[in-house]
């Protein structure tokens, strides 16, 4: 809030930011992370919420594309074609980019009244104050897992290690980090692989795909 100094320009840093991350750290964890955050600065600054919220919404799932880790769907198309990393980034990160781009544009333009009318107020808060030792232990271990995730290495079980080493040097109470875990999400993604991987071996999306075939040939 402190860097945006109107309406506009926090709507662009939003869509940027999540925009990226979602690449980086899965489209689903930065909805989960950011909506609370994102809820409680809008807030804050007395700005209507709809427009930032789809912004957070869109681009999460915009960016994703440019990476095989921005979504589970770029996971599975990674793991049964296996398309380099690097390679599968330059091809879809233009495409992610522009995609943020018109994101932009379309929301400025859709709510161009609410975001005009707007007008962020700054209370003066307590800021947290930043753990330097972990931020440092988790930028460290983050770059080195995108490096190996570069160089080609298995993808799931590098992200493993990099989470064990940032529970190990960080030395907090392992107890308390598996308390925040959404058990229930991950569930509901197992089950719902499953269960894409049963109509799969079924052999229901091949049948789809000759029916509309077949009516798209009697056309």
């Amino acid at each position: 809030m402190r860097f945006s100094c109107t309406p506009q320009r926090l709507l662009f840093y939003l869509i940027l930011a999540s925009g990226i991350l979602s690449a980086l750290l899965v489209n689903d964890t930065i909805c989960l992370m950011l909506t609370p955050l994102v809820i409680a600065v809008i807030r804050r600054g007395k700005l209507p919420l709809l427009p930032y919220l789809i912004a957070l919404a869109t681009s999460a799932n915009i960016g994703s594309v440019a990476t095989l880790v921005g979504n589970p769907q770029n996971m599975i198309i990674g793991h049964f074609s296996h398309i380099p990393f690097s390679q599968f980034s330059r091809t879809l990160a233009p495409a992610a980019i522009i995609g943020l781009a018109i994101n932009f544009i379309i929301l400025r333009f859709g709510f161009r009244c609410a975001l005009r009318s707007a007008v962020i107020e700054r209370e003066a808060r307590v800021v947290p104050k930043l753990d330097r030792g972990l931020f440092a232990i988790v930028c460290i271990v983050f770059l080195s897992i995108f490096a190996c995730f570069v160089a080609g290495l298995n993808l799931a079980w590098t992200a493993l290690s990099g989470a064990v080493l940032v529970m190990v040097f960080a030395r907090r109470d392992t107890h308390e980090v598996l308390k925040l875990v959404d058990w229930h999400l991950l569930i509901f993604f197992a089950a719902l692989f499953v269960v894409v991987d049963g109509l799969s071996d079924i052999g229901s999306p091949m049948r789809f795909i000759d029916i509309w075939d077949q009516s798209s040939d009697q056309a």
